[in-house]
């Protein structure tokens, strides 16, 4: 190839990149989707079949005044892009980085570059276009904890939630909207421990918002005009076949609830997994926290693991302390000491100790948090505050219920060849023992507590399973 065919090459190759927005292709139900002109939509999908991308090309070609389908505001618009948190945003192949691929970068702020895994830079990030026919629009970016606070007062044309909002954002948002006659976007796939998502679909059945459904087949990944689809259905069918039966209406068709006929653990049982095995000396000692207010809410989970840094660890759940009224933090932290001490233990001997974000006040005006429960098992225990160990929080991301409910089963589905099995459970634990017998996935269900307090404290213990072949995300 002669140096001038070579050029000519890049060329093209740094033409598509700048203009990749104008190569796209879309699919039947992505142009459906940006022919709607209601106030209020949202997107409820299934996986993979580009929900993102469809997304982020309405609200560039908002910002340019190019929209394909549909007349828009006269550009220069303001916009804002918000989502559940900068991590959630920025993190590798997320929605910064598809946001930045698709951007006309000869038009916008040469100083505004992407950081792979972090996102969009700038303090505040933002994409600001400096040139073309979207000059001097602006997209913002904001995040659920901070959004309300932070659009109060704004007047903007457009918003585009990844992922759904809180009910307070909406509130907030809909007034920012009213002087432009602005649009609002909101898309999503479900998933287990999503927020309660009432409000939501309420305002769907009333009508209020207009509903995209589309669900993971291969006409939904098929753009006109092209050849092939980006996912075969024989792919498709392939994958989904691995998908747990409470995930799989979710992951495929953008379904509301979990749906399962049987429990999510199937590979735990009663009659193998009950023991009055005690862990040898020298085992990791964790005490997993959920807290709450009300009856049943407040749990705290007491384990022990052997072998931590092997493949194929042992998890002996040997206790709960479950609250049976309107707990106060100092008669949840006096529970966990008597736990403690009829397992022959004390504070001291706790290796890790793991507790839920806070509750903030009940109906009945109790707080709970870390930081008090803290306090009252320091007191308790007669020690400086200073001295008593921290209680951390647990990492959380959409998808992570799901990616501690694998664990859990892949530990009870692991077993020594003289039948030994490697999740342990003690008759004392009754909770989680019905816990681990009977939920279904249903976010409502009181065993969800104690479930989450012993998931806590046995994904800081043993991290990962990886001889287990657990699915983390998908």
């Amino acid at each position: 190839m002669s140096l001038l065919a070579v050029e000519d090459a890049q060329k093209v190759v740094k033409v598509t990149e700048r203009r990749r927005l104008e190569f796209l292709r879309y699919t039947e139900w992505q142009a459906d989707y940006m022919q709607d002109d209601s106030p209020a939509g949202l997107l409820r999908k299934g996986n993979q079949i580009g929900g993102t991308t469809v997304k982020l090309s309405e609200l560039i070609h908002r910002c340019r005044g190019t929209h394909p389908f549909k007349r828009t505001h006269k550009p220069p618009i303001s916009a804002i892009a918000v989502s559940e948190s900068w991590d959630q945003m920025g993190q590798a192949g997320g929605y910064m980085e598809k946001l930045w691929n698709l951007l006309p970068k000869d038009e916008i702020d040469p100083k505004i570059t992407l950081e792979p895994g972090r996102g969009i830079t700038g303090k505040p990030p933002r994409i600001v276009f400096t040139s073309g026919p979207g000059k001097g629009s602006v997209i913002t970016f904001a995040t659920y904890r901070q959004a309300a606070a932070r659009i109060a007062g704004a007047t903007v044309h457009y918003i585009d939630c990844d992922e759904p909002p809180p009910e307070t954002l909406l509130h907030e948002a809909m007034p920012r909207l009213l002087r432009h006659g602005g649009h609002i976007r909101i898309g999503f796939t479900p998933v287990l421990n999503m927020p309660d998502q009432r409000h939501l679909r309420q305002l769907v059945e009333s009508g209020q918002l207009s509903e995209h459904n589309p669900h993971l087949v291969e006409g939904n990944c098929w753009p006109r005009g092209n050849p092939a689809p980006w996912l075969s259905q024989s792919d498709i069918d392939r994958v989904s076949a691995l998908w747990p039966e409470a995930i799989r209406a979710m992951r495929l068709y953008g379904g509301w609830d979990p749906v399962l006929t049987d429990k999510w653990l199937t590979n735990f049982d009663k009659r193998k997994h009950l023991r009055l095995d005690r862990p040898p000396g020298g085992a990791f000692l964790g005490v997993g926290i959920d807290h709450g207010a009300n009856a049943g809410k407040q749990a705290a989970v007491l384990i022990a693991v052997v072998d931590r840094a092997e493949l194929n660890p042992y998890v002996f759940i040997l206790d709960e302390a479950i609250s049976d009224g309107m707990s106060t933090p100092d008669q949840d932290a006096k529970a966990i000491h008597k736990m403690l001490e009829r397992n022959g233990f004390e504070w001291r001997h706790v290796d890790e100790w793991v507790g839920d974000r806070p509750t903030g006040e009940s109906r009945y005006l109790i707080k709970k948090s870390n930081t008090l429960l803290r306090k009252h098992l320091a007191y308790q225990a007669r020690v400086e505050l200073g001295k008593f160990p921290k209680i951390s929080t647990p990492k959380k991301w959409w998808g992570s219920v799901e990616h501690g409910l694998h664990l859990l089963n892949a530990l009870a589905g692991s077993f020594d060849d003289d039948g030994t099995p490697h999740l342990l459970v003690h008759p004392r634990a009754e909770m989680f023992t019905e816990f681990c017998n009977s939920f279904a996935g249903d976010r409502r269900d009181p065993l969800k507590d104690v479930g989450d307090a012993g998931r806590y404290i046995i994904e800081r213990s043993i991290r990962e399973v990886p001889s287990m072949g657990l699915v983390a995300r998908y």
